[in-house]
């Protein structure tokens, strides 16, 4: 609890700290499902403030691979399309475009099967695709992915960040604008980055600000308007 909390206002060093605390203390209990529940949760938060870090990916990628271990023993969906989301991100940071692609895919499957139908792991599963796609040039796939969460995480969803470091809302448009800027759209692309800010200022989460205003710059620049961009 005091790591997620370090999370949600942006200490994350002291977030890992309890995380790897709690860790630890856990292989002092017995073996119980809720236990695992538990391990699988505390790797995924872990690795969520390491990357805000720039730790090295590798090192997530341990934390990562032992949760999708854990989740596959207990059968566990949702835990296991989180986890899945996560390895994209992390394939993505490394620059393996395919593979974060590959795993996107495999959450997005998970979060759209009708047993689960998990609206945050949609969220994430299409982001972190619409990522994936972005830097492989597919912007007409990477639109469409951004586009979902923009139609689908409105009113209270807002604010949501769906185990993510900023209002998956706010980062989806932000990210949209750039694929908009890529495809010439200018004016979509600031709209929709404007729209990003609105929503990054009313959460009040810093993290979702910076992502936006990264968007808006690269928008200008895109546009060559190297004055604004600034």
């Amino acid at each position: 609890q005091a790591g997620d909390k370090a999370q949600t206002r942006s200490a994350y060093r002291e977030a890992v700290v309890c995380f790897e605390q709690a860790l630890a203390a856990l292989e002092h209990l017995p073996d119980s499902r809720a236990a695992t529940e538990q391990a699988i949760d505390l790797r995924l938060g872990l690795r969520s403030a390491l990357s805000v870090l720039g730790e090295a990916p590798g090192r997530m990628l341990d934390h990562l691979r032992r949760a999708e271990t854990l989740a596959q023993t207990l059968g566990d969906p949702l835990r296991l399309g989180q986890v899945y989301a996560d390895m994209g991100a992390n394939f993505w940071l490394e620059g393996e475009v395919e593979r974060a692609i590959a795993y996107g895919q495999r959450a997005l499957a998970l979060a759209l099967d009708a047993t689960l139908g998990h609206v945050g792991l949609q969220a994430r599963a299409h982001f972190r695709l619409g990522q994936a796609y972005y830097d492989a040039g597919d912007y007409p796939r990477a639109v469409e992915s951004f586009e979902r969460n923009v139609a689908t995480l409105q009113g209270d969803l807002l604010s949501e960040r769906f185990r993510y470091n900023s209002s998956i809302a706010a980062a989806s448009r932000a990210w949209l604008s750039l694929c908009h800027a890529e495809l010439g759209a200018f004016t979509e692309g600031l709209a929709l980055a404007d729209e990003g800010r609105r929503i990054a200022e009313t959460v009040q989460n810093p993290f979702s600000l910076i992502n936006v205003c990264q968007g808006i710059s690269a928008v200008y620049l895109r546009q060559g308007d190297v004055q604004r961009a600034v």
